[in-house]
């Protein structure tokens, strides 16, 4: 996605997040098959767990870029998986951005003062780890420096948005769920590597809310 202008975009991108956001239609988009509406997967956990993740946005050689990054291998459901950067919300926390914003910079390394919210996708519950996830979108208007924690992060992928919401890239992968189960999902490649579950279906989301900022951006 080429912009000559990326305080341009940004802006659109703002006025978008004023607006209804697409919700839970959007995301099932690219949800596995058989996963429960939030509101009843919700009812039915035994424990619910706030947390929070940030999509970074940020101009690179005259395209709009963004970073998602593979987690290391651990005993839990997420182990291995492609994320977006983020994680528990913790009492010292005053707010679901300001985790983000600091689980962004714990994890990636990228000084949550350099980085700017845009706004608030919707939020999403994911049943095998009990978190109910609060995912923000946030900007810097020149490419950080990203120094990322080892213990937690074993690469990091930068792409561009039109890559990552390119439709020769959405597919039907093979995954292990849960850490046990075969399952065939909708999938998004990024880099090589396949992107399911939570993660997809956000960036699902973000993809019509990205849609109208294009649309609105050429009749401007």
């Amino acid at each position: 996605m080429k912009f000559v202008d990326f305080s341009s975009f940004i802006n659109s991108l703002k006025q978008q997040f004023e607006l209804e956001l697409p919700g839970e239609l959007a995301q099932f988009k690219m949800a596995p098959l058989g996963r429960p509406p939030k509101e009843l997967a919700v009812h039915f956990a035994k424990k619910v767990k706030q947390s929070a993740v940030l999509i970074l946005l940020y101009p690179d050689n005259g395209e709009i870029k963004t970073v998602l990054m593979e987690r290391n291998s651990y005993n839990g459901v997420h182990s291995k998986q492609i994320s977006f950067p983020g994680g528990k919300t913790e009492p010292e926390d005053t707010s679901a951005a300001a985790a983000a914003l600091r689980e962004f910079e714990e994890e990636v390394g990228v000084e949550r003062s350099q980085i700017t919210i845009v706004g608030e996708l919707t939020e999403l519950f994911i049943p095998p780890s009990g978190f109910l996830v609060n995912p923000f979108v946030g900007y810097t208007d020149k490419k950080p420096k990203f120094t990322p924690d080892n213990q937690e992060v074993k690469s990091l992928l930068f792409t561009s948005l039109d890559s990552l919401l390119d439709d020769k890239n959405k597919m039907e992968s093979k995954v292990v769920a849960s850490g046990k189960l075969n399952i065939t999902t909708p999938s998004i490649i990024c880099e090589g590597h396949v992107i399911w579950g939570a993660t997809a279906m956000m960036i699902s989301e973000f993809e019509e809310i990205i849609t109208a900022t294009k649309k609105h951006l050429s009749h401007a």
